[in-house]
């Protein structure tokens, strides 16, 4: 999250939006991720120590107004209106900063932060306390912020309550999944009990990992055990076990804290998104940054968006809940443009928690049923596990090196990715079984969609900056792009472009926002590149959906030049049709230079990172299913099965020019209304 003394203009969006809160969005219950939490919390120059001093309690008023003023200023209220304002990080944890906090002088700091938010718009939104809630008496700052919230006097205006727009709480698994779930119901239910007010009062567990300590190595945290971990834990929260309480207990937020940077020795094995390699052998030192199979997973979670749909996973008959071994997410997708496409996620999860086993897997049979018929429907599954995609797995083969070479980081950098089978077409028959065999820990994503009416927009900003001799880093944003379902941008080695794929489908994943590394090939290593003053080139690539009519597709002619130089030309993008099977391009650089082209590489790769991070976890609605009651790890034949559309939700479909007809997708599923397209 973002303190007060620190600008958030600098973070990669992805990162920002890893704390973003589920939205409703329209009618058709879409949920979006875009409310960065922004913690005021800080001692500016030392100038605050006792907020039980009147005078400090109103500077720190007007330093919040003057705050929100300024990113109101640079952003809209529009957008810093859907921000998540909350108070000091784990007040009951004392770390204060040098402040003497005691709890009156908390309840004076609070209604500060309200008050100074409010002079600058009432549109902007403040909860808290953010801390663990142990049972009272342990905890005081947190219970006594919602005593003052929901019968206090206010500092500022002598008025009886304090706003207090949502309840933040931090609660940690200690190596559970389902422990999580079982604290925050515990504590829901005893806020209730004790604050009547605040029964409807959105909840968020803004660091639930499944393990408290981010610095503590753990074997669990370097591989696709905590991928698969994280998923589950989402999945529980979107269907939570029966036994467990019912869905009004469910956290409106579920975020974890893991936007740390691991330090030497321990680069992979720490509460970290990636693995942070301080290169210190180069001229100048350099820093390297790998994906861990944790954050493809929350790429993969992104792709789950819309509404989310009824998926049962069942044994011998006997359907199980969340709290199982192997469980699933699903979702669907309505297009939202021309450029966008109808689409269909589901998501398999096969994980025990923080335990791996390396022998072992299960068979699953996954039925999607009731896919409407739609142009060019294709479908890809994405395999995410140890053997396959495990950077950390490579690090180890490779010796453990502490300062990676080039061609290393290459080879722990072809294992970032999820493995991608070609797409297919999907049956005619709106149905579709896969059996599969999931490793023990692993995640496996089918994702179906449909061609859209318009080729793909552009991706934007995307710059190449230097890291180090011979080396450049790319960030891109796809907030033009308009869809998902594109082929992504997967450039390897500056040189000549790679042969074109044979002629298939299109690639049914997404462009992805953030950050690539492209590596010369050594030896040896070319000099730098040289840029412009303002930072680098712009560069603007045009992407295809190849197949579609009238696609941008670019031709270029093949260069050998390992960076960005003017060595490959082809002229601006054309209008054409362009051949079928994957996705082709260029990069033109704008001013200062030349118009010229740079060949780059855009085969039917699996995709990288993923764009901006919309919601992990769609809501349901109006489905509840029988579940076994226990949690034995499954070793036996699993059934995982799907049915569009989602429950109890009558849907036309004009865009496809389809009439609705009776849903029939399985015993019990079925309601008075419902229909499949």
């Amino acid at each position: 999250m973002t303190s007060a003394g620190t600008s958030s203009s600098t973070w990669p969006m992805w990162v920002l939006s890893l704390t973003g809160a589920s939205s409703r969005s329209g009618p058709t219950g879409c949920w979006s991720s875009s409310r960065p939490g922004f913690e005021l919390m800080g001692s500016p120059s030392q100038r605050f120590t006792d907020f039980e001093d009147k005078r400090q309690v109103l500077a720190w008023k007007e330093l919040v107004s003057l705050l929100a003023r300024r990113y109101i200023g640079r952003y809209g209220l529009s957008y810093v209106s859907k921000w998540n304002f909350e108070t000091w990080n784990e007040p009951d944890h004392h770390d204060f900063d040098n402040v003497t906090m005691t709890l009156q002088g908390f309840l004076n700091y609070y209604d500060a932060c309200s008050e100074g938010l409010r002079a600058a718009s009432p549109a902007l939104r403040l909860g808290g306390p953010g801390d663990s809630f142990h049972p009272w008496p342990r905890s005081p700052l947190c219970w006594g912020l919602l005593e003052h919230c929901h019968n206090g006097t206010n500092f500022f205006t002598g008025e009886l309550g304090v706003r207090l727009d949502y309840i933040s709480l931090h609660k940690k698994g200690a190596g559970s999944s389902i422990y999580i779930l079982e604290q925050e119901q515990a504590t829901v239910q005893q806020i209730r009990r004790l604050f009547p007010k605040f029964a409807d009062t959105p909840v968020y567990n803004d660091e639930a990992d499944p393990l408290v300590g981010w610095a503590l190595p753990q074997p669990w945290r370097a591989d696709v055990t905590y991928a698969a971990m994280v998923v589950k834990v989402v999945a529980q929260h979107q269907n939570p076990p029966r036994a467990n309480g019912s869905a009004a207990l469910r956290p409106a937020l579920l975020s974890n804290d893991n936007a740390f940077l691991s330090f030497h020795p321990h680069p992979f094995t720490q509460r970290t998104l990636t693995a942070r390699f301080q290169v210190n052998d180069t001229e100048p030192p350099h820093v390297q940054l790998l994906r861990k199979p944790v954050l493809t997973a929350m790429a993969l979670l992104a792709l789950l968006d819309g509404r989310q749909l009824w998926a049962e996973v069942s044994r011998g008959g006997t359907v199980l809940d969340s709290n199982h071994t192997v469980g699933v997410l699903a979702s669907a997708h309505l297009p939202a443009g021309p450029r966008d496409a109808w689409r269909a996620t589901v998501l398999l999860y096969a994980s025990d928690d923080t335990r791996a086993h390396a022998a072992r897997a299960v068979p699953v049979t996954l039925r999607l049923l009731g896919v409407p018929r739609g142009p060019g429907l294709v479908y890809v599954t994405l395999a995410l596990d140890n053997p396959r995609c495990s950077p950390h797995g490579e690090w180890q083969r490779l010796g453990r090196p502490v300062f990676p070479t080039a061609e290393e980081f290459r080879r722990m950098r072809a294992a970032e990715d999820p493995v991608a089978e070609a797409p297919r077409p999907f049956p005619a028959s709106g149905r579709l079984t896969l059996s599969v065999e999931l490793r023990l820990p692993s995640l496996l994503l089918l994702h179906v969609c449909a061609r859209p009416e318009k080729p793909p927009g552009p991706v934007t900003r995307l710059r190449a900056l230097p890291l180090t001799r011979g080396q450049v880093l790319l960030v891109w944003s796809d907030e033009r792009v308009g869809s998902k379902c594109v082929s992504a941008l997967s450039p390897r080695a500056w040189g000549p472009p790679a042969a074109v794929p044979p002629p298939g489908p299109p690639l049914a994943a997404t462009v992805p926002t953030g950050s690539l590394q492209c590596s010369s090939p050594p030896p040896p290593p070319p000099p730098p590149p040289r840029l412009p003053p303002h930072g680098g080139p712009d560069l603007t690539p045009c992407l295809a959906w190849v197949g579609a009519p009238a696609g941008k597709v670019c031709r270029w002619r093949p260069g050998s030049s390992p960076l960005p130089t003017p060595r490959a030309a082809c002229g601006p993008c054309r209008e054409s049709p362009g051949p079928r099977g994957g996705l082709r391009g260029g990069m033109r650089l704008s001013p200062p230079r030349p118009p010229t082209w740079v060949p780059v590489l855009l085969p039917s790769d699996p995709p990288g990172a993923c764009g901006p991070m919309r919601s992990s976890s769609p809501r349901m609605e109006k489905c509840t299913r029988p579940s076994a009651g226990s949690h034995p790890p499954l070793t036996c034949l699993c059934s995982a099965q799907v049915c569009l559309p989602p429950c109890a939700l009558p849907l036309a479909a004009p865009f496809l020019g389809l009439s609705p007809r009776p849903l029939g997708c399985g015993p019990g599923f079925a309601e008075p209304g419902a229909t499949e397209l």
